[in-house]
């Protein structure tokens, strides 16, 4: 079969009398249309000229492009005036120019401007207005709804650039692993240390003993010498060894944190964005200002956008602290053309892809658009993915960017690791700085012969008065767990409110009351606490039947009730006061929210009290006057058992109303969602809306009642983090751990605000009335009462709820919480406030409300709103063909079950689809059903129609691309390199990591450390005289033995001590930054690949051999087909020269699969990205494919292709920077102990020497005494 197209014929394929259609003979296929070549009908229309096409000869093709894209490698538009036409160049241009020649080489095209943004120009092509756009359109889930991408042509994913800063210039670099007030503490401790062991030990212990200078000396040095181990006083009492016990452990802790933080430091070089005062850089108009905020939680105001290059360049030497910015964070193609420009003093580092690439047609960072259903998307897709395998796409790149590296700073990195002088000076001068301030303050103490000081203790005190006390009653269900949690608080909130109050002349006291539950005994124990502790006001009523009775009996006995449980008339009531936030507030924020989606409809289920009921009335009639019509309101018993909820239920599941709203103790909605599960009622097309009556209660619900509350969404009281909350709940863990609560109750929350408003009131009471402590007492007189209760009102101060304040009668709301129920958690998705109705974050105004709130997942793991149009597909099980010898592992698993007779699949792959799957249709079930044979024969099953789709460890390629289509892929793209690790070091690797003149500088300071000691000690210290030979010899010995902190020569003088002392810190830090500079040496493993004699391995069937053969021109003689882990691991530990391999390459998703079960012994270097990567495999034409690419796509974009990846495979880092332990061998040290041999050596000889000298000596001596006596 041919087709006419210009002035040829050309040949679109085949028909045989017994395989029909095929485009080549002997391939049998069932679907003709599919298996020819593209044929150009009559009018230049591509395939059936019965469908809507796309016309490609009649006309140019209208591109549309960004107007506003700056001049750049990536792309870069310009206007031709001579010829009145639109030009375009650079990276994207050329990949779609290239990619469209292939599919059509006399395609022309028509570039037209389009002023707008990005979002604006793919409605455009839309609506129709442009054949297709190319430009750096990043491919997004929402975009793809509109228009259709091509495979991704650019690398995914975020990049953060940074200006390169020489941190060995920095003077006091021993100083950053710790903060300011980190090394101050310690300092504070230290000495703390030193006072505590001489109150325990100077009174008996003779070397605490002394002078008041002799005494402050020794503990001192005692103190500080623990930082070396070094202490050498001896404790007499066990208190100050158990002391000293604990405290070694904390320095332990405390010097290995500093050597690994600064190991941290030198092993690869970060830049700190997490600083409060960070200025962070963005592209104006792209998506990284949303992924900045919503992913990275960076705060608005650290943002700066910026357009051109120079701008970012000018942005980034400024630095924040001068108007600029500290970095910039954008997608890597944009980086990648600022690197371009600006090759050095700039570096790059990736981040997770969070981001799609840039694709043509459907959805993806820096693609081509093409209308929804063009059939050049698929074309275009096919193209691309062999652009990449022959490698073009990667010769583009190169061409427009130049081969760059993911971090340019190798040789400012390697710099740092290599620690010198001019690194260290500050800490030298430091030394320095201690040893002459010591010379001089004994050169004056030498001179004057003695110095003395008079110090002069003031004492005294003075009587602390004996407080006033006021006696409080507290009536909780002690046996609940919201009781216990409340009455900790309240317990904690008194002691904490006087120890920071000590000046207050009044104490409140606690008489505490059990209702176990019941309401009647809540009444019972509050005439009780009236009668015998005569009690000046009551906190407590949980229930609102509690709250009923404790507000009538507050005005009869005219004390101030603090309740946590609301009551609908409680302004009838002026001694009850409402400590919680208050319920009515948030009936404002549901309306809004059913208003922001639209909803007209709804229905109240509610608990059937008497306060539950007068709230749902109150909520029915307002939303009537917000026109949301309420259909049904239901009431449920407390006591409702599950014949009964389930029968209610289904009453309401046959309304045409999907919207619940549900204001239920937590107790009656624990059971109401495990019966609406059971029903079916937590499925797609159902909304529930929960109060804070149960969301505030989350906490105390069995994991199983909230695994049934999925997709529901909640409003809860707002807790804002401080420091003190977290202080708070630091402590209370610390004292009521056995109760083991995620978070801390609102509720009891505000009663710990309470108590404190409380004590505030009753301070300001006894002041006005003029009180004193016998009044306060025995008084509960009316106007003590109406006192107290008028500056209860007009108590405000900011407690740990936020703002604490009354309006009538009630603590304001001023915000409330929305959360989502997502598996076993409560996922915070935005805020409401009375004045913005719905933000992300507090005190950021939102014009669009629903669009102000996180992406909410409702029943049925339907994203946003549950009533649009979603993709259905057919209710029947698809049909899923799986690789039959696909091998075990985290990537993708087959097994059978023979009870059952069914095939069932696990791993990466598997889980992706069906998250991916679920995402817009969870009620399809699949039937797995394996396939023998190779991965072409599984996907020409594909294309006969025997499978809806096919999964599995499937790589997308042009030629396979012909007959089926993919979707977006899901993993990492191009190959890696397997190797085991073998560290072949230098035998003088020890003396790598400091620099010559530091080596120098180093010891010259030994020698000047034990000179300073001598001119101090040797007057005064026996162990520093004798002879000049012995002097000299004790002096060096005691300088050197400081690196190993084994100094024993008793100090005398201060002044020594004080040198030491600070010569010992000298010496920590340059040992643990040898330390640290060592270890960041060895951290980075990389292989030499250089004998071309080597093997090589690769998985059998895999398409690496090919790769291999044309792309690194190895020879199939090189080549080692390899088929399980096991071979894997046996070849690479056999090596080429025993029959072995080398280094095993192969796709990164195996590479991966491999480290995940051999975690230890082995690294992974990755090549350029020459495969297109693992996708899914569906039908050509099948409406499910870009379904799944959408997606894949939002997976990627909100991490959880991210997180699957770590589940299966585990936190894998870069490998080129994998901070893995490398085990040393004596080989490795072979100079450092041969330096020592020659040490022990010459010293053997010199004694020998002089051995035999004296030996001879003596002889000489004994021969001459002897010759005198006989002569």
């Amino acid at each position: 079969m041919v087709n006419v197209i210009g002035k040829e014929e050309v040949k679109v394929g085949f028909w045989t009398t017994d395989a029909g259609f095929t485009k080549r003979i002997g391939k049998l296929t069932y679907f003709p249309e599919d298996v020819l070549e593209t044929i150009v009908w009559p009018g230049g229309v591509v395939h059936n000229p019965m469908h809507r096409m796309l016309q490609v000869r009649s006309a140019r093709l209208r591109i549309g492009i960004p107007k506003r894209r700056r001049i750049g490698q990536l792309f870069e538009v310009t206007y031709d005036a001579e010829t009145n036409t639109t030009l375009v160049s650079g990276f994207c241009s050329e990949v779609f120019l290239t990619a469209f020649g292939r599919l059509d080489p006399n395609a022309a095209f028509e570039f037209i401007q389009f002023d707008g943004s990005y979002d604006d120009l793919i409605y455009q092509v839309k609506a129709g207005e442009f054949d297709a756009a190319i430009g750096d359109i990043t491919f997004t889930a929402n975009r793809s709804q509109y228009v259709d991408f091509t495979l991704t042509y650019t690398e995914l994913g975020l990049a953060t650039l940074y200006r390169n800063v020489d941190a060995t210039t920095s003077l006091w670099i021993f100083l950053k692993p710790l903060s300011s007030d980190l090394w101050l503490v310690s300092a504070c401790f230290f000495v703390l240390l030193g006072f505590v062991i001489w109150v325990l030990e100077h009174e008996t212990n003779d070397e605490f003993q002394g002078s008041l200078v002799q005494q402050i000396g020794a503990t001192l040095w005692f103190a500080f010498s623990t930082l070396v181990y070094a202490q050498r006083q001896k404790l007499e009492s066990n208190l100050s060894r158990f002391v000293v016990t604990v405290w070694l452990f904390v320095v332990l802790v405390l010097v290995s944190s500093y050597t690994a933080a600064l190991s941290s430091l030198l092993t690869v070089e970060q830049i700190q964005l997490l600083s409060d005062r960070g200025i962070i850089g963005y592209q104006g108009g792209s998506l990284t200002r949303v992924l900045l905020i919503r992913k990275w939680k960076f705060n608005d105001t650290r943002l700066k956008p910026y357009n051109t290059l120079e701008e970012i360049a000018d942005a980034l030497s400024l630095g924040s602290k001068k108007g600029g910015v500290d970095a910039i964070v954008d997608e890597i193609p944009y980086i990648k053309e600022f690197l371009a420009r600006y090759p050095s003093g700039y570096s790059m580092i990736t981040s997770e892809d969070y981001t799609n690439g840039f694709s043509f047609f459907k959805g993806g960072d820096n693609l081509q658009v093409f209308p929804k259903g063009s059939p050049l998307t698929l074309g275009m897709s096919t193209q691309i993915a062999g652009l990449r395998e022959d490698g073009t796409l990667q010769k583009l790149d190169n061409k427009w960017f130049g081969q760059q590296s993911d971090q340019q700073s190798n040789d400012a990195a390697h710099a740092l690791k290599i620690l010198n002088f001019k690194g260290m000076r500050g800490l030298f001068l430091l030394s320095g700085a201690t040893m002459s301030t010591a010379l001089f303050v004994f050169t004056i103490y030498y001179i004057h012969d003695r110095l003395h000081y008079t110090y002069a203790m003031l004492a005294g005190g003075k009587g602390v008065n004996e407080p006033s006390y006021s006696r409080v009653g507290v009536i909780l269900d002690m046996g609940s767990w919201v009781g216990k949690t409340v009455h900790s608080c309240i317990s904690i909130a008194v002691s904490e409110f006087y120890a920071l109050n000590t000046n207050y002349k009044t104490r409140i006291v606690l008489h505490n009351r059990d209702t176990h539950g019941e309401p009647l005994q809540a009444l019972s124990a509050a005439l009780d606490l009236l009668e015998k502790p005569k009690v000046q006001a009551i906190l407590g009523s949980q229930s609102s039947a509690e709250a009923k009775f404790l507000a009538v009996l507050g005005d009869q006995a005219r004390i101030p009730i603090l309740s946590l449980s609301p009551i609908s008339s409680s302004n009838k009531h002026p001694y009850f006061l409402q400590i919680t936030q208050d319920e009515i507030t948030q009936v404002n924020a549901i309306a809004s929210l059913a208003l922001s989606y639209g909803w007209k409809n709804a229905i109240i289920i509610f608990e059937d009290t008497d306060n539950e009921r007068d709230m749902a009335t109150f909520m029915t009639n307002y939303l009537q006057q917000k026109s949301i019509t309420v259909t049904y309101m239901s009431s449920i018993s407390s006591s409702a058992n599950n014949e009964v909820l389930q029968e209610e239920l289904h009453k309401l599941s046959n309304t045409q109303t999907k919207l619940y709203i549900v204001h239920a103790s937590h107790s009656l909605a624990s059971c109401l969602f495990q019966n609406a599960k059971y029903l079916g009622m937590m499925d797609v097309g159902y909304k529930w809306i929960v109060t804070s009556k149960t969301m505030n209660f989350l906490d105390f619900m069995d994991d199983d009642v909230i695994e049934s509350m999925q997709g529901v969404v909640g409003f809860k009281s707002h807790i804002p983090r401080s420091r003190d909350l977290q202080k708070f709940t630091s402590k209370w863990r610390k004292e009521y751990h056995m109760m083991e609560l995620k978070h801390i109750n609102a509720y009891a929350i505000s009663a710990y605000d309470g108590v404190s408003a409380l004590a505030m009131a009753v301070e300001k009471t006894m002041s006005a009335l003029k009180l004193n402590a016998k009044e306060l007492e025995t008084t509960r007189s009316a106007q003590w009462s109406a006192t107290l209760l008028n500056h209860m009102l007009k108590i405000s101060f900011n407690g740990l709820s936020g703002e604490f304040r009354f309006l009538n009668a009630r603590v304001m709301t001023q915000v409330l919480e929305i959360v989502n129920v997502i598996d076993k958690e409560e996922v915070n998705v935005g805020f409401w406030t009375p004045d913005v109705a719905f933000t992300k974050k507090v005190g950021k105004l939102n014009s669009y409300p629903h669009d102000g709130l996180e992406s909410i997942v409702w029943p049925g793991g339907v994203l946003n709103n549950p009533t649009h149009r979603m993709l259905r597909v057919s209710s029947r099980r698809l049909k899923i063909g799986i690789p039959k010898r696909r091998r075990g592992g985290p990537l993708f698993e087959v097994k059978y079950d023979a009870q059952t007779n069914s095939t069932h699949v696990s791993g990466f792959c598997s889980e992706v689809f069906l998250v991916a799957f679920h995402g817009f249709n969870r009620n399809i079930t699949f039937e797995f059903i394996p396939v023998g044979g190779t991965y072409d024969d599984l996907l020409d099953q594909v294309q006969a129609g025997k499978f809806d789709a096919a999964i599995g460890d499937i790589t997308i390629t042009a030629k396979r691309s012909q007959y089926v289509d993919f979707t977006l892929p899901y993993t990492d793209l191009g190959y890696a390199m397997l190797f085991r690790n073998e560290a072949t070091l230098s035998m003088w690797i020890f003396m790598e990591p400091l620099s010559s003149d530091l080596w120098i500088v180093s010891a010259f300071f030994f020698i000047l450390l034990g000179f300073v000691i001598w001119i101090l000690e040797h007057r005064t210290n026996d162990e520093f005289q004798g002879s000049l030979l012995q002097q000299t010899g004790t002096t060096l010995w005691f300088a050197f033995s400081t690196l190993v902190y084994a100094q024993r020569q008793k100090l005398e003088s201060n002044l020594s001590r004080f040198v030491v002392m600070v010569w010992l810190f000298v010496v920590l830090v340059l040992v643990s930054s040898y330390t640290a500079a060592l270890s960041s040496l060895l951290t980075v493993e990389q292989i030499q690949i250089t004998s071309k004699e080597g093997l090589v391995g690769y998985q059998l069937g895999s398409t690496a051999r090919d790769f291999m053969v044309q792309n690194m021109h190895s020879t199939k003689a090189m080549l080692r087909p390899l088929l399980s882990s096991e071979e894997i691991v046996d070849a690479l530990s056999s090596g080429s020269k025993k029959g072995g391999v080398d280094v095993v390459i192969d796709e990164v998703p195996y590479i991966k699969e491999f480290l995940a079960r051999y975690p230890s012994g082995y690294s992974m270097v990755k090549s350029k990205e020459t495969t297109n990567g693992f996708g899914f495999v569906f039908p050509k034409g099948s409406p499910l494919t870009f379904g799944i690419s959408t997606q894949i796509a939002g997976l990627r974009e909100n991490g959880t292709l991210q997180e699957l990846e770590n589940k299966w495979f585990g936190q894998q880092s870069d490998p080129l920077s994998k901070d893995t332990a490398t085990t040393m061998k004596v080989l490795n040290f072979k100079g450092l102990f041969l330096i020592s041999g020659i040490s022990m050596a010459v010293a053997l000889f010199l004694f020998m020497l002089n051995y035999i000298h004296e030996k001879l000596h003596y002889t000489y001596a004994r021969w001459q005494e002897e010759s005198l006596h006989s002569s």
